[in-house]
């Protein structure tokens, strides 16, 4: 299935998230489960405070310790004042919670209890400051949004962004959000800095504010992080050095004189700083923490709960891997994956659901934890299992969960429920922008983006009550397909409907409307169907194909070019299978041969040629088991279980060993496989023993063996072999490990 595909026009269109389909049956396919050399996804825990839903946990109350927001995988997640963002394990950005000053970037000025996406793009990083967000997306460029009336938000205007602005033209590795300011480290190692600066926190030794980044002294840096008034980085050679406000000793150089100088801290090596409300925390390179600063609310964690602490002192004996500071409390990670949080617990941001403060480090009972992040009274957690948990002041719908109470339990990852029930899903299906999937009773539930009424709830508004699942009508149903921005299902009695975006015919009812409620498309009963971008095709009862929508390059396969508004009969062949990419299909007839029609200027199609094809044309000899396409490459199985693929070949997607294009197939080793997925510029697979391959590009870690290089040849993923389904996207892989 393609995941990186054509518009109709000669540009190349987004990434779309997967959809997996065996045999012309859709199959389900959730979330990738880690595995031994898989990079980890985790699950979102946040607690604190939630008056403007800044915990993403479906309302705005605040739970004092952790609560689990949401079923979907996370990366990474950054706690503002009053909002979140985080990315999940897809690369797309999510933000949540207050929106005054348009902080979460989703154009408008709304709160959001849940969260919601921003754009399109896919992101590497992002930090929350008070009004503001930036992040960093996977093309290393850098983009800020929200409150800029004071001309701090880099961008060298004074005007309020509601949806995200691209600062300069250079690329960057990291960027640190605070109140006032902003810091940023370039991929060239220099250290960069915006906003407010009359305590020298820019670190240009000046007091002079800057409406774009200035540069930071000459040094190399390999992190920074800001709050209040104050920077901290760690320079390449391992060095701390602080600078700005330090009225209560936070710059941790046994003075509180402010300084516009950067002054170093101490002569250890560090490899974590994390600034907070006037107090610091850092993590030596023998995994040692150290905190310094204000401490009358126990936040320097050395158990005394009073004073100012002007340098360093160490917390604690553990070993610890990650630390995170908030509004006068802090939370860390050690080398065994516990949790630990200390300082002032007025609205349950330590955690630990007591309310009490605390004035050196406590367990906080959640699972084993990757990453945490600790906001002004709320706190988020990511933990190895593949949920994200707030906690805190839930007020205004801070936690993200869809709530506004204030939790006192400690949440665990628990399967998805639906009016208290819980929902182990039979299957589902991602489309560009919504997903939807069938419960074990039959029922349909969809989420998402619904501006085209894809959603098939009757509407073209998108609610915060989409960002979970929502039944669609009272019927069951049997397989499912979410296309770009419509939607095709098969009902229990074997009717077809579809719903959505309707421009080129896709929806199949003889109209170009489009249609926010499921249509019955004909009379007629079905096997399957397949919906790509901008074409769908299915397979009746009695095993013909029709086919449907945007024909420009003959990919309904009719022998024209003219787009058809209603399900259109292929020949007079049966069928096994069908699956439709962005403008090029293929399927294997009952007699298990392989066949594609449509765009052929890569040599998708297989048939020895670049030329397009309008009608389905045979490609290679012998029987076919199962074929996938991808945006301009196709890959089959055999009858013999060989896998061979064909068509573009980018970063070595066919996995023979090379980038060269193929016009016909090429056999991919000796390996015998049950199962195929083409993305857009990766490939992956299941052999008949159960192991999981991927190959081809890996820029965003999407071959899952740990590294970012490409691979021409298959790859395994983990050590262990007991996958049952695989997809590849536009940048990343799911799928399903059994257990």
């Amino acid at each position: 299935m393609s995941h990186f595909i054509d518009e109709p026009t000669s540009r190349t269109r987004r990434p779309r998230p997967p959809r997996r389909r065996i045999g012309g049956v859709l199959v389900g396919v959730v979330m990738l489960v880690a595995a031994s050399g898989c990079t980890p996804l985790t699950t979102l825990w946040s607690w604190g405070s939630n008056v403007y839903g800044q915990l993403g946990t479906d309302g705005t109350s605040s739970p004092t310790a952790p609560a689990h927001v949401g079923g979907t995988a996370w990366r990474s997640v950054a706690v503002g004042n009053v909002h979140g963002c985080g990315i999940r394990a897809d690369d797309s950005l999510w933000c949540w919670g207050g929106n005054s000053s348009g902080q979460l970037g989703d154009g408008t000025v709304a709160n959001r209890l849940d969260p919601v996406p921003i754009g399109t793009a896919t992101y590497a990083s992002v930090s929350a400051g008070e009004i503001r967000t930036c992040a960093i997306r996977r093309d290393a460029t850098l983009w800020c949004w929200g409150h800029n009336t004071d001309a701090w938000l880099g961008d060298g205007t004074a005007i309020n962004r509601l949806s995200p602005v691209k600062i300069t033209t250079s690329t960057w590795e990291s960027v640190s959000v605070g109140a006032q300011h902003a810091c940023g480290i370039r991929t060239d190692k220099t250290l960069w800095c915006w906003g407010y600066n009359s305590y020298g926190q820019l670190g240009d030794g000046t007091t002079i504010s800057q409406a774009v980044p200035v540069q930071a002294g000459p040094a190399s840096w390999k992190s920074v992080s800001v709050a209040s008034n104050s920077t901290c980085g760690i320079r390449t050679d391992d060095t701390l050095w602080c600078w700005g406000r330090n009225n209560v000793g936070q710059l941790g150089n046994g003075t509180t004189t402010d300084s516009a100088a950067q002054v170093q801290v101490g002569p250890a090596t560090w490899t974590t700083v994390a600034l907070g409300d006037g107090f610091t925390c850092g993590i030596r390179s023998d995994g040692s923490l150290w905190c310094w600063g204000w401490n009358d609310f126990g936040q320097v964690g050395n158990g005394t709960g009073t004073g100012v602490i002007t340098a360093p002192v160490r917390v604690g004996t553990a070993t610890w891997t990650t630390v995170s500071t908030g509004f006068r409390y802090g939370c860390a990670i050690d080398k065994d994956k516990a949790l630990w949080c200390w300082g002032s617990n007025l609205n349950g941001q330590i955690g630990d659901g007591s309310g009490t403060q605390q004035n050196a480090p406590v367990h906080i009972g959640l699972s084993p934890s990757t990453s945490i992040a600790a906001g002004r009274q709320t706190a988020c957690a990511l933990s190895t299992e593949a949920v994200r948990s707030c906690w805190g002041n839930g007020g205004d719908g801070v936690l993200g969960d869809g709530t506004d109470s204030q939790r006192a339990l400690v949440g665990q990852a628990t399967p998805e429920t639906i009016d208290g029930v819980n929902v182990h899903w039979t299957s589902v299906s991602a489309g560009g922008f919504h997903s939807c999937a069938i419960a074990p009773a039959g029922t349909l539930w969809c989420w998402g983006s619904n501006v085209l009424g894809q959603l098939g709830n009757g509407t073209t508004v998108t609610s915060p009550t989409d960002t979970t699942p929502t039944q669609i009508g009272s019927a069951t149903w049997k397989s499912v397909s979410a296309g770009d921005a419509d939607t095709c299902a098969i009902r229990s009695d074997a009717t077809l409907w579809c719903w959505g975006r309707n421009t080129y015919g896709t929806v199949g009812d003889g109209s170009t409307t489009d249609r926010p409620s499921p249509t019955q498309i004909g009379s007629s009963t079905w096997k399957s169907v397949s919906t790509g971008t901008w074409s769908t095709c299915g397979i009746r009862n009695d095993d013909t194909l029709w086919c449907w929508g945007y024909n420009a390059f003959g990919q309904i396969g009719d022998n024209t070019t003219t787009n058809r508004l209603a399900p259109t009969q292929i020949g007079s062949s049966t069928w096994k299978q069908v699956t439709v990419g962005g403008l090029h299909a293929c399927g294997i007839d009952s007699s298990g041969t392989l066949r594609c029609w449509g765009r052929n200027d890569a040599g998708q199609l297989g048939i020895g040629s670049t030329a397009s094809q309008a009608t389905p044309t045979q490609v290679g000899t012998g029987t076919w088991k199962a074929v996938d396409v991808g945006s301009r490459h196709s890959c089959a199985i055999r009858g013999d279980d060989t896998l061979w693929c064909w068509g573009e070949n980018l970063s070595g997607k066919l996995g023979d060993g090379t980038t060269v294009d193929r016009t016909s197939p090429v056999q991919i080793g000796a390996a015998t496989w049950s199962t195929v997925a083409a993305g857009s510029g990766q490939t992956c697979g299941i052999r008949l023993d159960g192991s999981l391959w991927c190959w081809g590009l890996n820029s965003s870690g999407q071959l899952g063996d740990g590294t970012t290089t490409d691979h021409a040849v298959p790859t395994q993923v983990g050590t262990v072999a007991r996958w049952s389904a695989v997809d590849a996207g536009g940048s990343h892989v799911e799928a399903i490990l059994h257990d």
